[in-house]
């Protein structure tokens, strides 16, 4: 029987105090974060923080040069990355970069690790990219929400091991037992509830927080935010449908076809999304090396 919704919050702020990796965003990532939201800020605020790091200048270049954003050896200082991506790609990189080094910790089960969940959230976050391109929303803005989609899941490995190692032998016992409700029942909360949570302690936009915390039943989410969610939901079970990383998140949950029709995609858009998912992907990976 699952815990009574009630006692939710306080399970969810239980764990986020026993977390010590992942609760804290690196500081350079944290203070991106607050200078891009801040309207008064330049780009000149923006290079002179990122270049503070030289590890991340470095990481930054080498993505900004990479085959994703289709300028490979164009890009050769941070400031000339600001002007081709603008202030929010960098920051979207920025904050890329420091996620991926959140997803390790090893093996959990014999289904589960962390780097099985990094590579479905790489995964989902190119779905997330290509879909965008159709719908012509932003690509980069959800490609980062795509990669913060199951954070929570890394609390729950951190924090909650044991109960996640149960959720995910009831799922194998229970054929048909969705994730979210393995996860209702044994630890009383959903990774949707801890991913909002730890999203709302590092301030990020209330757009990520909406899809982070909703991306599951993007009906539920603050009507503004519905369509970020909606998009990482598709995203989601296109990722699963392509078997990259930990899918079990998704498995037993219908494909979300009401979104397909809210989101004005054409069977033909998703055959194009699907062919090109694995190319994206591999390419996305590339931030976690």
């Amino acid at each position: 029987m699952s815990l009574p919704a009630a006692q939710s919050p306080d399970i969810v702020e239980q764990a986020l105090a026993k977390v010590t990796q992942i609760a804290t965003l690196p500081e350079v990532t944290a203070q991106i974060v607050n200078v891009v939201d801040d309207p008064d800020t330049t780009a000149d605020d923006l290079e002179s923080l990122v270049s503070s790091d030289p590890i991340l200048s470095v990481r930054v270049l080498k993505v900004v040069n990479s085959a994703f954003y289709g300028m490979p050896g164009e890009v050769s200082s941070i400031k000339q990355a600001i002007v081709v991506l603008g202030m929010s790609g960098v920051k979207n990189i920025a904050i890329a970069a420091g996620i991926s080094k959140l997803f390790r910790g090893g093996k959990v089960h014999e289904s589960f690790d962390a780097q099985d969940l990094w590579r479905h959230s790489a995964a989902v976050a190119a779905a997330a990219r290509l879909v965008a391109e159709k719908t012509r929303d932003d690509r980069d803005g959800v490609f980062l929400i795509g990669l913060l989609h199951d954070l929570g899941a890394m609390i729950e490995m951190q924090a909650l091991r044991p109960q996640l190692i149960e959720v995910i032998d009831a799922m194998a016992d229970e054929p048909g037992l969705s994730f979210r409700d393995a996860e209702r029942r044994i630890i009383g909360a959903t990774h949707e509830e801890f991913g909002l949570a730890l999203c709302r302690s590092w301030n990020f936009p209330q757009a990520f927080q909406a899809a982070v915390g909703h991306h599951h039943e993007p009906g539920t989410a603050p009507s503004e935010y519905q369509r970020q969610a909606q998009i990482i939901c598709l995203a989601d079970h296109l990722a699963a449908e392509s078997g990259i990383g930990f899918c079990g998140t998704v498995n037993h949950e219908p494909f979300p076809d009401d979104i397909v029709a809210a989101l004005g995609l054409t069977d033909d858009d998703l055959a194009d999304v699907r062919e090109r998912l694995p190319e994206t992907f591999a390419l996305a990976d590339q931030l976690s090396e």
